[in-house]
């Protein structure tokens, strides 16, 4: 009799980490998800970009905001791989600030930013997510800026 018991708890248990590993959170699977092939024009307050990372050569994503802001940015995944961002202000001049985890920075708006990223000596090809929030901070008083 205890033996039964024992075995319905642990079919019980069992049926539950199945049943539960089988739903995603709702609010998660709402977020948008970008890949770096295409330019992404005035993306929502909170997506995520993708790139695809499967050799030592740089990947890059452009992205144009409607308005100034300051923005999150934080990897999601395979966080060894290098990641910056880029904005060239004229032939001879470009702006960049490397992001090694989470960071905020301030973007203007209507104006296309370079975001780049390299597997970093990674020996295996693997999917890179990066977070973009934004956020309420006030953009004029705020740095750094790109």
């Amino acid at each position: 009799m205890k033996s039964q018991f024992i075995i319905s708890i642990f079919i019980l248990f069992s049926f539950l980490l199945i049943f539960e590993s089988c739903f995603k959170d709702p609010i998660e699977t709402e977020i948008p998800v970008y890949s770096n092939f295409k330019d992404i024009v005035y993306p929502p307050d909170t997506f995520q970009l993708v790139y695809n990372l499967n050799t030592y050569i740089d990947y890059s994503a452009r992205i144009k905001f409607d308005t100034s802001g300051v923005w999150k940015i934080k990897k999601i995944t395979a966080l060894s791989a290098q990641f910056w961002a880029e904005r060239q202000y004229n032939e001879d001049s470009v702006n960049s600030i490397i992001i090694y985890d989470s960071l905020n920075i301030g973007f203007e708006g209507k104006v296309f930013y370079d975001f780049f990223a390299n597997n970093n000596s990674h020996y295996e090809a693997r999917n890179f997510f990066i977070r973009f929030e934004k956020t309420s901070i006030n953009y004029e008083t705020f740095n750094p800026k790109l």
